[in-house]
């Protein structure tokens, strides 16, 4: 596994992290820190530009959906 690769999964995983611990956290200021290090190391990872713009767009919503299905789907009034 080569140095872009750790760059584009980190900032991949970074990225979900983000969109996940707003809802959860509740601290901005990790929120913002995991945005921007998801950002960032996604940008600086030598993959295509329309896989960056895509993982950068769905990335969050795909998570955030996953997040949601997952706290409904195990919580005690989902019967």
């Amino acid at each position: 596994m080569n140095k872009n690769n750790i760059y584009y999964s980190l900032g991949t995983l970074s990225l979900a992290l983000a969109s996940i611990s707003f809802y959860v956290i509740l601290n901005y200021w990790i929120f913002g820190f995991f945005l921007i290090s998801g950002l960032f190391l996604i940008l600086k990872s030598n993959k295509k530009p329309w896989l960056k713009i895509l993982t950068i767009i769905l990335v969050p919503i795909i998570s955030i959906f996953l997040f949601f299905i997952i706290l409904f789907g195990l919580s005690d009034e989902a019967i």
